[in-house]
């Protein structure tokens, strides 16, 4: 008999792998998984949950990282103007990168682990 957390999965490999490999490659495995992973709920969970904090946090980051670059361009002023959006840009990678980890180990080990206030957006990926 199967665990609840232990169930098939459409690629075959064991679902705690899966699960951590939807945030392995931030938004873009998650992408992946919501595409192939038709079977396994828990990991399409998870490929949802990568693919939408991932994805806002490599928008809001790129944001940044182009305003800070057009501002960077502007005489005299433009490293001031620019300082502000390359700091918000480094603390969204900084944020990104420990979230990375995070999410990681809290998929492998706690397999029902949501991030509070997702799962109203995560419906309209479904």
């Amino acid at each position: 008999m199967m665990s609840q957390y232990n169930q098939q999965t459409s690629l075959g490999l064991p679902e705690w792998v899966e699960r951590v490999g939807a945030y392995a490659g931030l938004w873009v495995t998650g992408l992946i998984l919501l595409f192939i992973e038709r079977r396994n709920q828990t990991v399409r969970h998870h490929a949802r949950q990568s693919l939408l904090i991932f994805g806002i946090l490599s928008l809001i980051g790129f944001v940044a990282w182009f305003v800070g670059g057009v501002f960077h361009v502007i005489p005299l002023l433009g490293g001031l103007l620019a300082a502000p959006f390359v700091l918000i840009s480094g603390l969204v990678g900084t944020i990104t990168f420990i979230l990375w980890i995070v999410l990681m180990v809290a998929a492998g080990f706690f397999p029902q682990f949501r991030i509070p206030g997702t799962q109203r957006v995560e419906r309209l990926l479904r």
